[in-house]
């Protein structure tokens, strides 16, 4: 099986600078993955320009979305502009309540408030311990990720924020929040400090990593972000997957 990995939106095909649009190494990878019947499940960059191939030969693509901020080096100001009234209100907010923004270092602590959030809901962290927390404490040691809270004057964390980034984008990973805080607007605050950060380092791009859900699309849009399609592409060669597909 080639699959997406865990907390990924995308991996695809890696391929160096003046081959990104050579159809011919996808027909090559294409004839490998064939000659093992692999199962496969990827979900390509938006810039991916490499997709007829596998339609050619009876891969299934579709389209997924995501939500970006382009040209965040612009001024804080121009950017806070393009928000929607409705999360400048919730920024100020959250400001004028003493709410400030602060960077944490333990994994294991963030994916401890991440599970206690969603066990308020009624939900269950499905990510594994040793993959969250590994995530988050090796992007960290690289210098490409942070963890921020928001925390409230008593010291309460009211939500937190697990971002990563590249050398071009800062990418909305986990977002955290408590359920019995969520009118207070520290989302909101977390969501313009994660954008300042990424300005700060340099990066051209903010990625809310997607959502097909109606009302998580409509928050994101409210940030100025604009919809970007990416591919998804599957084909399923082995009949016992092809079963639980069915069935599930």
């Amino acid at each position: 099986m080639v699959l997406q990995p865990l907390l990924s939106q995308c991996n695809g095909i890696w391929t160096m600078d003046g081959y990104s649009s050579d159809k011919a190494i996808s027909y090559n990878i294409i004839s490998e993955v064939e000659k093992m019947k692999l199962h496969w499940f990827m979900q390509y960059f938006p810039s991916s320009s490499l997709l007829e191939p596998w339609s050619e030969q009876g891969y299934k693509v579709s389209q997924r979305h995501t939500y970006i901020i382009e040209s965040i080096q612009q001024s804080p100001e121009t950017i806070f502009q393009s928000f929607s009234s409705a999360q400048k209100r919730q920024i100020k907010k959250a400001e004028r309540n003493g709410i400030i923004v602060k960077e944490g270092h333990s994994a294991t602590d963030f994916y401890q408030f991440h599970t206690s959030c969603l066990k308020q809901r009624g939900e269950k962290n499905m990510n594994l311990p040793e993959v969250e927390i590994t995530l988050c404490e090796e992007a960290i040691k690289r210098d490409m990720g942070a963890i921020l809270y928001a925390i409230d004057h008593t010291g309460k964390n009211l939500a937190a924020l697990f971002m990563a980034w590249d050398s071009t984008t800062a990418y909305y990973m986990i977002p955290v929040y408590d359920n019995e805080e969520k009118s207070s607007g520290a989302s909101s605050l977390l969501v313009w400090h994660g954008i300042l950060l990424a300005r700060e380092k340099g990066l051209t791009n903010f990625d809310f990593e997607g959502s097909m859900q109606p009302t998580i699309a409509q928050y994101y849009k409210q940030f100025g972000s604009t919809l970007k399609e990416y591919p998804q592409i599957e084909k399923i060669n082995h009949p016992l997957i092809k079963f639980w597909k069915k069935i599930r």
